[in-house]
């Protein structure tokens, strides 16, 4: 089997039928249901926006280093979240500030 349709929430614009490549295996034995989609933009991609610093390190970027941040997205499980490099996280989320102001 390559592909999976999956019951999503009554309304949802978006083809329940997934390849598996698309797909995470479950880790765990919690399950969350989600009753209703997040919001998504006008091209259909789910917005996110960063909600929590869950850790930091120094990355060799070029002949310097830069400040990584581990971040929590909206929107997404706290396992989704991803390494950002901080000057292009302020930079794209400017209205952030209380999130991101107290890595300075």
């Amino acid at each position: 089997m390559v592909a999976y349709e999956l019951k999503l929430p009554e309304g949802s614009l978006i083809h329940p039928i997934f390849h598996v490549s698309l797909l995470k295996r479950k880790i765990g034995d919690a399950t969350i249901v989600l009753s209703k989609l997040p919001v998504s933009d006008k091209k259909g991609r789910m917005q996110i926006v960063p909600i929590a610093i869950l850790d930091r390190k120094l990355m060799k970027k070029g002949n310097g280093a830069a400040t990584a941040v581990l971040v929590q997205w909206s929107n997404l499980y706290p396992e989704d979240a991803t390494w950002e490099d901080l000057n292009d996280l302020q930079k794209q989320f400017p209205d952030c500030k209380a999130v991101l102001k107290h890595l300075n």
